[in-house]
């Protein structure tokens, strides 16, 4: 359970940490780039220290496609949630890339069957629960849309990224429920570092836009976004090898999205809308179905 709260406690970090980068004008794709290799490099460090180097090879093997696909869907999901953004209302965007929970959360229900499925209290509670959760963030979407009162008109390419960003990050949660069974020793380790070494050299492209003369924005917080980054991702690797994902990922999703909703609030002077509210209970009924479950 402690890895589950702590991964939660750093992605609500990466939330504040990309406010701020996007206030001090830096480059979306630079900076990205910059936290992948920071990421790898760590992990990298931190991986060879730890791992007895007579068991890199089997891990390696265990970890490689799965890392190569991996750090693949990784990307894909950044990139489509960037230009998604880029091209349509950030209200509607965020709350697409939010419901792909629903994705993993399915696979994790009716793939490895981690509720018995039928007419059961768990497996009406774990529907039940999803189901507030997917309102829970659908409900704040649509508040932030009428709040900003967006212009961008939906395009295709806004579509296509959007669906980019949503699939992206489904497949990636699929992939890291996937790796649950996995019981070679240094696996969980190796696996992360090839996903975000991999990522690193995805986004490499994006480099050759950094600012020439102002470049310190992108380094200081694409380093910053790295390392929480790795706190984020990797101890959900953990936290799904002891608890199931038809808990971790709407836990994760709600608990999320509304503690960064709360932190908006105190922290940046948002003004909250009566939508928000009727989000707040949503989520409280989402997780006590899961907490009874």
């Amino acid at each position: 359970m402690i890895y589950l709260v702590l991964s939660i406690i750093f992605m609500i970090c990466l939330a504040v940490v990309t406010r701020k980068a996007t206030e001090a004008g830096c480059n979306a794709f630079c900076f990205n780039a910059i936290a992948r290799y920071v990421s790898g490099t760590v992990m990298l460090v931190f991986t060879l220290s730890a791992v007895d180097w007579a068991g890199l090879w089997p891990a390696l093997r265990a970890a490689g496609w799965p890392g190569i696909i991996g750090a693949f869907l990784f990307s894909v999901a950044t990139i489509g949630a960037t230009k998604s953004v880029q091209y349509g209302p950030l209200g509607i965007s965020w709350t697409i890339l939010r419901c792909s929970m629903v994705v993993s959360t399915l696979a994790s229900l009716f793939i490895w069957r981690e509720v018995p499925v039928g007419f059961n209290r768990h497996f009406i509670l774990c529907l039940l629960g999803t189901i507030f959760t997917v309102g829970t963030v659908i409900i704040f979407g649509v508040a932030k849309i009428l709040h900003n009162h967006s212009a961008k008109k939906l395009s295709l390419k806004w579509f296509l990224f959007a669906m980019m960003a949503f699939w992206g990050q489904g497949t990636w949660e699929i992939l890291l429920r996937s790796t649950r069974s996995v019981e070679v020793t240094g696996f969980r380790e190796v696996f992360i570092t090839v996903v975000f070494l991999l990522s690193a050299f995805y986004c490499s492209p994006a480099l050759k836009n950094i600012r020439k003369h102002n470049w310190k924005p992108e380094l200081l917080w694409g380093g910053v976004f790295g390392i929480c980054g790795i706190f984020a991702s990797a101890l959900r690797v953990w936290a799904l090898k002891e608890i199931n994902g038809t808990v971790v990922f709407p836990v994760t999703t709600v608990c999320v999205t509304v503690l960064v909703q709360l932190l908006s609030i105190f922290l940046f002077k948002e003004r909250p809308e009566k939508l928000d509210l009727v989000a707040y209970g949503t989520s409280v009924c989402g997780l006590s179905c899961l907490v009874l479950m």
